[in-house]
């Protein structure tokens, strides 16, 4: 019996809801980002400059070896906020490479809705 009742005094810990007329907090807003394995492995300092100037801040990055890309989970002040339950908005990293393979300029390219496994 006081089991049950300690279970039912359990304070529950989801996420953090904005109320409506609220403006949504920086965690709702986030992207999907995919870049190519190669240039994200040797890119390193590059990258992070890269992601700087673009305002992005990586949260989680997964790689995926059979198609050779990098997802980068990311949150920018430049994006929109996400309603609840919607997927986020996918990008591609265009890369402007000099002769010798350096980095100079790079831009997001936001690719059109639609599974990205999917693709013919």
């Amino acid at each position: 019996m006081e089991r049950r009742r300690k279970m039912k005094k359990q304070i529950s810990t989801g996420p953090i809801k904005a109320k409506i007329g609220e403006p949504a907090g920086i965690h709702r807003r986030i992207g999907i980002l995919y870049v190519d394995h190669e240039i994200y492995m040797r890119g390193g300092e590059a990258i992070r400059e890269i992601f700087e100037k673009l305002k992005i801040i990586p949260v989680q990055v997964n790689t995926n070896l059979a198609t050779r890309q990098v997802f980068v989970y990311f949150i920018s002040p430049n994006l929109n906020p996400l309603p609840m339950g919607v997927r986020p908005p996918t990008f591609y990293l265009e890369i402007e490479q000099d002769e010798e393979g350096e980095i100079k300029d790079a831009r997001l390219i936001e690719k059109d809705s639609g599974d990205p496994y999917m693709e013919s």
